[in-house]
């Protein structure tokens, strides 16, 4: 099972159990707290489940909430089936971040929570705050670089920017340094820098980490989303670049 298709899964087994609970089906409050859990832990569709889920913490707060949509079963079937359906359509047409589908594996792998947290509130964001989003995207590629140097007893400043902390990233990742590469590929790694200094001069320009002009427009979400897309992309490049080398030296 893909990861599409796992997320599809979840969803489908959440919305079928708060039906069940909805009409007259017992549900116990362990399973509801578990699947709930399962749902929320879904980063590239958090912004999209639905708000009462958010808020019904537990089965009791839901009960509570859905006996007061309708009276009838059929009301309650009705109302889940209509919140759900953006997130079944997002889901089926994959109009997500699906960067983020092979990103989490990794994350998942190295259990580094403050990398986790910054991914998911550069997503999180997009939506409502997309100047967030896009300095959230910057952070989270510097985090990046500094976890990999951590990794390998790197020392880096405070003070040092995206560009330093990615060119020390690459020559500890030995990008770049090969001569039996081809021309191709060694522009393709060259690239790389372009893309870490571009997501920082987009969030400078237009992010929210500096003080703005009563001139100054919101960027559009689009913004946003190229940030995360190409965070996302060079982080899934280092990450794995970094585990490929951590086994060459074992």
């Amino acid at each position: 099972m893909n990861n599409l298709e796992n997320i599809k899964k979840i969803v489908t087994e959440f919305q079928d159990m708060i039906i069940k609970a909805a009409t007259g089906t017992t549900v116990h409050p362990a399973e509801y707290e578990q699947k709930r859990n399962d749902l929320l832990s879904e980063v590239s569709i958090r912004h999209q489940i639905p708000e009462f889920v958010i808020i019904s913490r537990d089965l009791k707060v839901y009960w509570n909430f859905i006996k007061q949509i309708s009276p009838n079963y059929q009301g309650r079937r009705n109302f889940i089936y209509e919140k759900f359906n953006k997130l079944f359509y997002s889901i089926e047409n994959e109009s997500f971040e699906p960067i983020d589908l092979e990103l989490q594996p990794l994350l998942t792998e190295i259990d580094i929570n403050s990398i986790s947290d910054i991914w998911k509130k550069a997503i999180m964001r997009k939506e409502v705050d997309p100047s967030g989003s896009i300095t959230a995207a910057k952070s989270f590629i510097e985090t990046v670089c500094k976890y990999i140097l951590d990794e390998r007893s790197i020392k880096y400043t405070e003070k040092e920017n995206i560009a330093q902390l990615y060119k020390k990233t690459a020559r500890v990742l030995q990008i770049n340094t090969k001569p039996e590469l081809n021309q191709t590929m060694l522009k393709i790694y060259s690239g790389c820098i372009s893309v870490i200094v571009g997501v920082s001069t987009l969030r400078n320009k237009i992010g929210d980490a500096h003080g703005k002009g009563v001139k100054y427009k919101k960027p559009d979400k689009k913004y946003a989303g190229l940030a995360i897309g190409l965070a996302g992309a060079m982080a899934i490049f280092l990450i794995k670049k970094h585990k490929e080398n951590e086994k060459l030296f074992r």
